[in-house]
Parts: C-alpha cells; structure tokens; sequence
C-alpha cells in the first residue's frame, strides 16, 4: 500500500498477467476502484471480500466508495414528510368541521 487517505485506498499493483486483487474487507455494492484510468466496480469474492479486475502490467489503483442511496432515502424520507403533513392538516380540517355540526 502506497498511501491511505480518508475513505480511499491506494495501491501499486504489477501483474505478469490479468489478475484479480483481493482485499480482505467487506463487499458492499457501490465499492469501485480506478485501475490506471478505468473505473471497475467491486466483484464479491469469497462471498464476502471485495475484489476488482487488474489487467496485465504495472497500476495505480484506487479503491473508493460511491453510491447514491443517501440521495435516494432522503428522497423518499422528505416525501413521506410532506405526505404527514398533508394527512396531518386534512384530518386537523376533518375534525374542526365535525366539531362545527356537533
């Protein structure tokens, strides 16, 4: 390991052929990593580690995370919000027209 910045991990890997490196950390979907200038996205290896395709040579690679469900789950938190709310103000405006006929 060259370097170990936040969140990313960076190799110099040399393969006489096309090869597959391991690491030894958890797979979850969105791992990626730039091998030279090739972004490749994480193979599950062993059922659980994370793996990514290396061609032949000497590379740079680059291991980071990327994935949009936060965007996706804040999403769908602030609409469930906002449909609170609404049902919130209907059944408030329900009521008070009940209250009126009593």
């Amino acid at each position: 390991m060259s370097d170990l910045p936040p969140n990313n991990i960076l190799l110099d890997v040399e393969t006489k052929e096309n090869a597959l490196l391991v690491l030894a950390e958890a797979w979850y979907q969105g791992g990626k990593a730039k091998v030279g200038e090739t972004v490749v996205p994480a193979i599950a290896a062993n059922g659980w580690m994370r793996a990514f395709p290396v061609r032949a040579g000497k590379h740079r690679v680059e291991v980071f995370f990327s994935q949009n469900y936060l965007l996706l789950g804040g999403m769908i938190i602030g609409r469930r919000v906002v449909g609170y709310g609404f049902l919130a103000e209907t059944a408030d405006s329900q009521e008070s027209v009940s209250c009126a006929a009593c």
